[in-house]
């Protein structure tokens, strides 16, 4: 990446999700953690957090390369007993209902046009407020980029919720290498 794509990276984290720093509603600080220790015994403190994960595309039934993040990063959750609701756009009929004992929602979403197969969503059935409304989370975590990160981030400031974002795509180098077969493409820059 260019500089210029760190700092307006910077800039729309900074304009859209605010200041980078641990909100003082979080119940679990990161800080209290004792190095030296085990971490799921670390990670057993009390009270245990409420965590809304949106991710696109799906962890579950599509193979990507954050398919195993996102399902450690649950194994560990459960470990330290907190509660987590997922939602993951999924159109297969038969997608997962749970992981981990979590509740997975699975709004259909729409195709991503050059890989059908990954579905994404801007959420305008409303199921991210759904979900907020009645699990009440401690903490929202987005995948990022993706379609879900703009009602996330509205859902969270709305209801003053600490938002994680998760940056798991170089974005520049995908559009490089996918749209350099576009005849005339060069007159844009990218």
């Amino acid at each position: 990446m260019k500089i210029i794509d760190y700092v307006l990276l910077f800039l729309i984290n900074t304009l859209l999700v605010g200041s980078l720093q641990i909100s003082p509603g979080c119940k679990r600080n990161i800080h209290q953690l004792k190095l030296g220790t085990d971490l799921t015994t670390s990670l057993q403190t009390k009270p245990q957090l409420k965590v809304l994960l949106l991710v696109e595309p799906t962890p579950f039934n599509y193979i990507c390369g954050y398919a195993n993040r996102f399902k450690e990063m649950l194994h560990h959750l459960k470990d330290a007993g907190d509660d987590v609701q997922i939602l993951t756009p999924d159109s297969d009929p038969n997608c997962p209902k749970e992981f981990e004992g979590y509740n997975i929602t699975s709004p259909v979403g729409f195709p991503l046009p050059m890989y059908p197969q990954v579905r994404l969503t801007f959420d305008l059935k409303l199921n991210i407020l759904k979900l907020i409304r009645a699990f009440k989370p401690d903490l929202v975590h987005v995948s990022s980029p993706s379609c879900i990160l703009l009602p996330a981030i509205l859902w969270s400031r709305l209801f003053q919720i600490p938002l994680v974002m998760s940056y798991h795509t170089d974005i520049v180098n995908y559009a490089k290498s996918y749209l350099s077969a576009i005849p005339n493409l060069s007159l844009i820059h990218i």
